[in-house]
């Protein structure tokens, strides 16, 4: 991942991994030439960052990464945040973005009346019961402190949370 690579890779390959990050329709309009004098590195370097990623070269990557652009521009999803545009190191910014980008897609699949439907039955249930297993007992806690927070003092809350190491049910 590009934005991965801004951390861990040598100084030349994260120098090139900001610069796409940082603008990356603006490197669809760069030869392999510019890109290298623009991040301070070699043409060699670049296709070693291409190959890093798992391309044969610059050309299959400036192929992939427009049809990225295309697709975030399809989906709505948001631009990756460049950490100087708000101050983060750039893996808090990836996270940032990659979050956006997760809860876009996510909203994208939602039906509002399914949502107020579902809103207004939590509101009048005299009882709501929620409950996770291994992983999403995390999402059940969270769920149920929201319902708290909103005022569902009537609310019951049932947790069922898995231990996945010893195989029991606290």
């Amino acid at each position: 991942m590009i934005s991965d690579a801004i951390n861990t890779a040598p100084n030349a390959l994260a120098r090139i991994a900001f610069s796409i990050f940082k603008d990356p329709e603006a490197v669809l309009t760069l030869s392999i030439a510019d890109l290298a004098r623009n991040t301070g590195s070699g043409s060699a370097s670049i296709i070693r960052f291409c190959r890093m990623l798992g391309f044969s070269g610059f050309r299959e990557f400036k192929i992939a990464l427009s049809g990225e652009i295309e697709r975030r521009k399809a989906f709505g999803l948001a631009r990756p945040v460049a950490p100087e545009d708000v101050s983060l190191a750039p893996r808090v910014a990836a996270l940032s973005t990659a979050i956006q980008n997760s809860i876009a897609a996510s909203a994208q699949g939602f039906d509002e009346l399914q949502i107020c439907d579902l809103a207004n039955r939590v509101r009048a249930a005299r009882r709501v019961e929620v409950f996770g297993t291994g992983p999403s007992s995390i999402c059940a806690d969270i769920l149920a402190m929201r319902l708290i927070w909103l005022g569902l003092p009537r609310a019951f809350l049932g947790f069922r949370k898995h231990d996945p190491w010893s195989g029991a049910s606290a």
